[in-house]
């Protein structure tokens, strides 16, 4: 996975992630985000100001 350092350093940045990628039971993918989409459409028929509001830094 050559996007698991990127990952790593938002995660450690406490940078919100949204990852969308079929590898939903990748522990890396699953440890390091915020939520998981399969595909574009599952995300775009699923993205909300609620999810919006819920990706916010803390």
């Amino acid at each position: 996975m050559g996007s698991a350092v990127e990952m790593w350093m938002a995660h450690q940045n406490n940078v919100p992630i949204v990852t969308i990628s079929p590898m939903k039971a990748n522990w890396v993918v699953k440890l390091l985000s915020k939520a998981v989409y399969t595909d574009l459409e599952e995300f775009l028929s699923s993205f909300n100001a609620e999810i919006l509001n819920s990706l916010k830094m803390s």
